[in-house]
């Protein structure tokens, strides 16, 4: 729901509708605003997801450059992600 409602705000008034069909728990009409937006939604998902992996690898290819003598709980931290 938070993200169909993030990409709502360009229509405000869909926004407003959205938010009192899950405020109200109406879920015939949320249902329907789920349907409508899927490739929306799907499409903001993956981004987010797509930047959440860039920003582990880029974490990762630094944490992996540190010398484990002087940063001994690197390779434990790296093990566990």
């Amino acid at each position: 729901n938070l993200v169909l409602y993030s990409i709502l705000k360009f229509d405000q008034q869909q926004q407003a509708a959205f938010f009192e069909a899950v405020m109200n728990g109406d879920g015939d009409t949320v249902s329907a605003y789920h349907g409508q937006y899927f490739s929306y939604t799907l499409d903001a998902l993956k981004e987010h997801v797509n930047s959440f992996l860039e920003q582990l690898d880029a974490l990762q290819a630094n944490a992996q450059s540190k010398d484990p003598a002087t940063h001994p709980r690197v390779p434990v931290i790296l093990a566990h992600n």
